[in-house]
């Protein structure tokens, strides 16, 4: 009961709370009851991805609720036979994974957030809401994609995890030239590369004597920010939850 009343917010307002222990409870039903479809990673098997799955990326938790406890007719997804306190600690459990940044706004200054995002030159490489550069990651949908914690982390240590499709590659010519950039789509009989100045370079593999992958971001550490300002970026950029989903829609996630 007591964690029921706790979820009363996500019945509400659609906002799952982070409770550690409702997420381990949850893993737990999830890998006996729902792994051998959705695999136990989450990623898919006989059953949807649950990661390109429009109504868990782009629903309110209580949606997700109501499949598992009604099912969907004609489909192989039946009801769930489990107490509600049970169902709604698979939904933080699969939340925790597929929306970490869903929960309450951390504290600061909003605008002197976005402020610092200005000045610091963000914009440049980051798109929000529409507006600014694409070398690296939109972050209009960052605080449903990504804790607090996590954020903080990409402002102070870029390099310790590389969004996919962003990993920084440096190609010598045969010319003797070379590009840096992020390496965007390759096939058998080219490179697609998204430059530093932030236009792209079709470059056939004859032209290119060497490509390197490099471990580190191009995104340079954030190091000249007061622990105040610091605070108030990531409270600007946790509150970025346009919930644009990141994937194409079809049929088998619709």
């Amino acid at each position: 009961m007591r964690f029921l009343l706790a979820l009363l917010p996500a019945i509400l307002w659609g906002q799952l709370p982070s409770d550690p222990a409702a997420i381990a409870k949850g893993e737990v039903l999830y890998r006996n009851t729902c792994a051998g479809c959705h695999g136990p990673n989450l990623r898919g098997g006989e059953g949807p991805n649950l990661f390109h799955s429009r109504m868990v990326v782009g629903g309110p938790p209580r949606n997700f609720f109501s499949l598992l406890s009604k099912g969907r007719p004609n489909t192989e997804m039946i009801p769930f036979r489990l107490p509600e306190e049970q169902l709604w600690q698979i939904v933080a459990y699969v939340y925790s994974h597929t929306r970490p940044g869903l929960g309450p706004p951390v504290p600061g200054d909003v605008a002197a957030g976005e402020h610092v995002f200005e000045q610091a030159g963000c914009r440049g490489c980051h798109m929000v809401s529409g507006k600014g550069g694409v070398l690296g990651p939109d972050l209009s949908s960052l605080g449903l994609r990504m804790p607090a914690e996590k954020i903080r982390e990409s402002i102070v240590n870029p390099s310790a995890e590389i969004a996919e499709g962003y990993s920084a590659v440096r190609i010598t010519l045969r010319t003797g030239q070379s590009m840096g950039g992020t390496l965007r789509n390759h096939d058998n009989f080219s490179y697609q590369v998204l430059r530093q100045d932030g236009e792209y370079a079709l470059i056939d593999h004859a032209e290119a004597s060497k490509i390197e992958r490099l471990s580190h971001s191009l995104m340079p550490a954030t190091t000249g920010l007061s622990p105040e300002q610091l605070q108030n970026l990531v409270a600007f950029l946790h509150r970025q939850r346009a919930p644009i989903l990141k994937f194409p829609v079809t049929f088998f996630n619709y």
